[in-house]
This record gives C-alpha cells, sequence and structure tokens, in this order.
C-alpha cells in the first residue's frame, strides 16, 4: 500500500503524486496516512510524523521558494513553493512609485546633488585598523629583541619596512578624496 502525501498551506489542500505541485511559501502542513515507517525525510533531514493514523509535520516554508523532495517509505514526492513576488506582479509592486503622506516616489530614480569619491569607508578604515595593530605587536616583538632566526621566521623586518613605506602612523586616519 502507498502512502498518500498531502500538503495544506492556508485554507488550500494539494494531493502529491507523481506530479510536482506548487504551493505558495509559508507554514505548510504535511499529513501522510498509509505509511509503514512514521520517520520520513523532508529536503534531506530526518523528520518523525505525529502519532495516529495520520501522521503530521509542519514545515516553516516562509523564507523557501524553490523544490522540496518528501521520502515517505523510498517513494519520492516532490513539490514547488512560489513567493508571490517572484512573479511579474510581486515585482512591478515592489518597483512601482511609492505613496507617502500624499506624495508619490519613485524608486527608480535616484537623485544625487553632488557625486563623491573617498578612501574614508568602513572597509577603509577596518583595514587601517588591522595593520596599526599589526604593525603595534610587530614594534612589540621587535622590542624584545628576538633572535636572527625569530626575526627571519616571522619576516619582521620587512613588515616593518612595508609599514614605513607605506606611510601608516599609529595617529593615522585615511583621508577623504574628493571631498
Amino acid at each position: 500500500m502507498s502512502a498518500r502525501v498531502r500538503l495544506i498551506s492556508g485554507p488550500r489542500e494539494w494531493d502529491l503524486g507523481s506530479e510536482a505541485v506548487t504551493v505558495p511559501a509559508g507554514v505548510t502542513v504535511v499529513s501522510i496516512s498509509g505509511f509503514d515507517s512514521r520517520t520520513v525525510t523532508v529536503d534531506g533531514r530526518r523528520v518523525r510524523l505525529s502519532s495516529g493514523s495520520e501522521g503530521v509535520v509542519v514545515l516553516d516554508l516562509s523564507r523557501s521558494t524553490g523544490y522540496h523532495r518528501i521520502v515517505v517509505d523510498g517513494a519520492t514526492y516532490w513539490f514547488g513553493t512560489d513567493d508571490a513576488k517572484l512573479g511579474l506582479a510581486g515585482i512591478e509592486a515592489m518597483l512601482g512609485v511609492l505613496s507617502v503622506g500624499g506624495r508619490n516616489y519613485d524608486p527608480l530614480r535616484v537623485v544625487v546633488r553632488r557625486s563623491t569619491t573617498t578612501l574614508d569607508t568602513v572597509s577603509n578604515r577596518r583595514a587601517v585598523q588591522v595593520l596599526q595593530t599589526l604593525s603595534r605587536l610587530t614594534q612589540e616583538v621587535l622590542a624584545s629583541q628576538p633572535d636572527l632566526a625569530a626575526r627571519v621566521r616571522g619576516r619582521l623586518r620587512s613588515l616593518t619596512n612595508e609599514r614605513c613605506r607605506v606611510g601608516l602612523r599609529a595617529d593615522s586616519v585615511p583621508v577623504a578624496a574628493g571631498g
């Protein structure tokens, strides 16, 4: 006897069979009857069905778009989830004119008063911070006067010289270019 697999999402129900069905993304209840084993596989993950003649498992597919696989007693059932935002109407709604307080805004148009170029970015500040910390550590190690083998192995001299060539100082901050 083969299992009967049903999907319940909101007020709608689908029977899974040889062809895949598409259900809206969201909380979905999988109802299985006629099974031999209470352990089934959903998307490669083993789950246990609830007790009773009809086993139930609840899946949160709210953030899921794509195909999913359920294996019951060796039989494979496929279904897909579809997010309304991926349809043409959903995309148009996301990209359309926004109305706020009686004023309309078109997010597809960007107005910039003045274009600027800067090196003063969060990632550049982090890089400078890492280099400054590394430079301080190098100076501490060199101040402890390690033997030549340790200096060569760690290439501490070249790192210190590189720092000087780049012009980084412990108190330096990247300067914005182009204002």
